[in-house]
């Protein structure tokens, strides 16, 4: 499991073809598999304590780490590098 940092923003335009971009923070709470490769959205969150206490709590009941997001790079990314 790990906690992932989005940021989402939108574009509004108005009658006078003005724009007012808003952006916002989520904390997105992923299960994720052996490679990080796949992950599945749990939860979303504004706020990082609520985020983190939701997480370890998940953590406990579903047997999981709460672990940092590193995905591996697989070997065909490899070879263009």
């Amino acid at each position: 499991m790990a906690i992932l940092k989005l940021k989402k923003g939108h574009v509004t335009a108005g009658m006078f073809n003005r724009t007012v971009t808003t952006t916002d923070e989520f904390f997105e709470i992923y299960l994720l598999s052996e490679t990080h490769r796949t992950k599945i959205q749990v939860a979303e969150f504004k706020d990082l304590e609520k985020a983190k206490s939701f997480a370890k709590e998940f953590a406990t009941v579903a047997e999981r780490k709460l672990t940092t997001y590193s995905p591996q790079i697989s070997s065909s990314s490899r070879r263009r590098r």
